[in-house]
């Protein structure tokens, strides 16, 4: 039995235990990276009272419980970072940082004390979000070259300085030009402030997100020319991309200055040009714009608000990658704002999927996770969100890898692993049936005090109009009247 509370969408939200939209926001993103959520599920964490197995637990509510939203609140307690104050505004990027690297470093522990023999050597986390860096100097004074390569998580992108933009080439990331928004040519200027996360939630007023443009294509127009014309609409042709600012992370840099390189051979400071080159990329990549700085005069940190096109699809080099979410900030400074995010269902499906993009962007699969409420939107919505409220940016994506595997064997015994998540172990589907039913009494319950509250207004009413109560169409977050006159369907809530 489908009960009325659940969304339309088949999704379930996360109740806002408090500024905690910062949270939310990332567990929908990391919720909707499908083949790391069906490999969390998989796990067989019985007796193990460990971080993964709370997001285990976590999971397995958001996909199968009745509710509409899902209180976090076991998760948020053993997730926070310690410095982090509780109910105060946070960074959702710091958050998820912690998160991955908690998951990864308390893995690598269990296996440790669990076999006597060497444990596997990567962690979940590694196979689905880590990648590889590898930064090389050259010294411009005697051409010797040192070499380093490192493991990463997620890549920070700078905003490129106007100068730069234009003189940064081509470092093996490119834009589908058949399922993609172009690039634009023209660099970003740098506005001010933003960051943190949420002021309170469910109240004040409210923004019209997902209310979906009218489609100006159909499938018989020429796909190249279709996504052009549609860059020009959302974004504008000025509005520089995520692959430039990928590209100008990956631009040669020269140490010069107070920047100078210290060259063993030569026994001194040298100019020397720095090169970075992802040499293993990950299954998920994550990028964060950093959109914050900090400002000396006013002690605070400012954001950049500008726009940037996000491409459906992006090429690193040869490795094509398509989106999955965007994480969202809404706010003009870091102690201020709200996070929410859009998110879709991507698999690893193969090159061939990426000729479909266009019609998967077209065909409304986009949901729009804002704490409790979740709705259906487009890549049209994502991609006009900061056009048409400039204080809602995008802050942190979310790409999924483009091929035939993913480093498991995802074909489970019973098969339910090819278009489906794995079956719940059995402690984790008891306690879900356990609460569904409760939800289940809990809104009879509620049907019958809303019955009683009817049948008892019915008989006080006065014909002759008069009327000392409060005035219809309160704009609290039970208020009646419709909510104070503004429709709740598609709609954000601050």
């Amino acid at each position: 039995m489908r009960l009325s509370g659940k969304s339309e969408t088949g999704k379930t939200g996360l109740i806002n235990l408090g500024n905690t939209c910062y949270m939310n926001s990332v567990i929908q993103a990391l919720f909707m990276a499908t083949d790391f959520r069906r490999h969390v599920l998989s796990l067989n964490l019985n007796g193990c009272n460990s971080l993964m197995r709370k997001l285990q637990h976590l999971f397995a509510f958001l996909a199968h419980t009745q509710r509409e939203a899902y209180a976090p609140r076991i998760f948020f307690e053993a997730s926070r970072p310690p410095w982090f104050t509780p109910r105060s505004q946070q960074d959702c990027s710091e958050y998820l940082r912690f998160l991955l690297d908690r998951l990864h470093e308390e893995e690598k522990t269990l296996k440790a004390l669990s076999s006597a023999k060497a444990p596997e050597k990567r962690t979940l986390i590694e196979k689905m979000f880590g990648g590889k860096l590898k930064t090389t100097i050259c010294c411009l004074n005697c051409k010797s070259t040192s070499q380093k390569e490192e493991a990463f998580t997620d890549l920070s992108l700078a905003f490129c300085p106007p100068a730069s933009l234009e003189n940064v080439d081509d470092c093996g990331v490119e834009t589908s030009t058949s399922a993609t928004i172009p690039a634009g040519e023209t660099p970003l200027n740098s506005v001010e402030i933003n960051g943190g996360c949420d002021a309170v939630t469910n109240e004040g007023t409210t923004k019209d997100l997902s209310a979906e443009p009218n489609s100006e294509t159909n499938s018989e127009l020429n796909k190249g020319q279709e996504n052009r014309d549609m860059s020009q609409r959302l974004v504008g042709k000025n509005t520089p991309s995520v692959t430039d600012l990928l590209n100008y992370f990956l631009a040669p840099e020269i140490l010069s200055g107070d920047n100078k390189y210290y060259c063993e051979k030569c026994a001194s400071l040298q100019n020397a040009e720095k090169t970075m080159q992802i040499i293993e990329e990950p299954e998920y990549l994550i990028l964060t714009l950093l959109r914050f700085s900090y400002d000396p005069k006013c002690h605070i940190r400012r954001k950049i608000l500008d726009n940037v096109s996000l491409p459906l699809v992006l090429e690193l080099p040869l490795v094509p990658y398509t989106l999955s979410s965007v994480v969202v900030h809404s706010g003009v400074s870091s102690e201020s704002g709200h996070y929410y995010s859009y998110a879709r269902n991507v698999t690893g499906s193969g090159p061939s999927g990426l000729q479909n993009e266009l019609d998967a962007e077209m065909s409304k699969e986009w949901f729009l996770f804002n704490d409790s409420r979740v709705t259906f939107t487009s890549f049209q919505s994502v991609q006009k969100i900061t056009s048409r409220f400039p204080k809602d940016t995008a802050y942190v994506l979310f790409y999924k890898k483009q091929n035939n595997t993913c480093g498991f064997n995802t074909n489970s015994a019973n098969g339910l692993w090819v278009n489906g998540d794995p079956p719940l172990q059995k402690d984790l589907m008891d306690a879900i049936t356990k609460d569904n039913k409760l939800y289940l009494q809990e809104q009879e319950l509620s049907a019958r005090t809303q019955a009683l509250q009817a049948a008892s207004a019915s008989c006080s009413f006065r014909p002759n109009g008069f009327d000392d109560n409060d005035p219809p169409g309160s704009c609290g977050p039970a208020g009646g009247g419709g909510g104070g006159g503004f429709s709740t369907v598609g709609r954000l809530v601050f």
